[in-house]
């Protein structure tokens, strides 16, 4: 949004819900772009707003950022629900727009599988495939093995630096395979650390309350906020301003394409540092 007023270019978000007055804004061509989730243009109101004459001949183009989402994202497990499920109902924006529309979409994180799964997911005809190199001079990729399974053990220097350093510990970011997982973690840095500490970790995930989960991304868009641990799933970044992190720990291999993009927008913020992603 910032970025594209500082260009000129008047831009309006749709946080929760299509209104009379965002309808009204892109007729009158007040909004040249417009920033929505899936949730809200997949919505009767949404699909019927596009639908709305002057928008619909407006519409010369649509976006879809972190598209891997597509395919990632829009399974149910087990009892867990799909975390983006709309995301894989994006085609159906098809319906409702002019069928010339053309539409782009953006991953940072996709393979060659996951890119045809985007093509196939999206409805994509005629598709002109632009493809970049994912390396950054300024991450630095560690893998360690360690034959410690006690999570006290393994994460006993990360702790003695919590307390030492409080608020000016530099922030880490612990990504982890399942909610259990974070869960497990936090627990253990909660036993390990005097309750003076325990405002500077956190956990986010997929279940975790929506006000909460907006505090932590409020304070990750500050690079002298609070928290300074954070474990999470993948859930975490998506659409998040990530400022001030220096390390992201993977605690499984698989989950390090997830989470470059993490990795990537605390660089934004983080200058020749270098970023260091176990």
């Amino acid at each position: 949004m910032d970025t594209a007023q500082e260009l000129g270019l008047e831009a309006g978000p749709v946080m929760n819900d299509f209104t009379e007055d965002v309808t009204e804004n892109l007729s009158t061509g007040m909004y040249s772009i417009l920033f929505a989730s899936p949730e809200v243009l997949l919505s009767t109101k949404g699909r019927e707003a596009l639908q709305v004459g002057q928008v619909y001949d407006r519409i010369c183009c649509i976006f879809v950022d972190e598209s891997h989402c597509v395919v990632k994202w829009v399974h149910s497990s087990g009892h867990t629900n799909a975390f983006r499920k709309f995301y894989g109902m994006l085609a159906e924006l098809r319906s409702v727009i002019k069928p010339s529309t053309p539409l782009i979409a953006m991953a940072a994180t996709a393979t060659t599988q996951v890119r045809a799964a985007i093509v196939k997911s999206l409805g994509m005809h005629n598709v002109a495939l632009k493809h970049a190199s994912g390396t950054v001079d300024n991450i630095k990729h560690v893998v360690v093995e360690t034959r410690l399974k006690d999570p006290s053990e393994i994460f006993s220097w990360l702790c003695e630096d919590l307390k030492q350093k409080h608020g000016k510990m530099e922030r880490v970011i612990i990504f982890c395979q399942s909610r259990k997982d974070c869960s497990e973690l936090y627990s253990t840095f909660s036993s390990l650390l005097p309750t003076a500490c325990w405002r500077y970790f956190n956990m986010f995930h997929t279940n975790t309350e929506t006000d909460v989960q907006e505090e932590i991304a409020a304070d990750f868009g500050n690079p002298d906020g609070t928290i300074r641990v954070l474990f999470t799933t993948i859930a975490f970044g998506l659409g998040i301003d990530v400022r001030g992190v220096q390390t992201i720990i993977c605690l499984d291999v698989q989950l390090i394409l997830m989470t470059m993009y993490s990795c990537e927008a605390g660089l934004v913020v983080m200058g020749n540092r270098v970023c260091q992603l176990y």
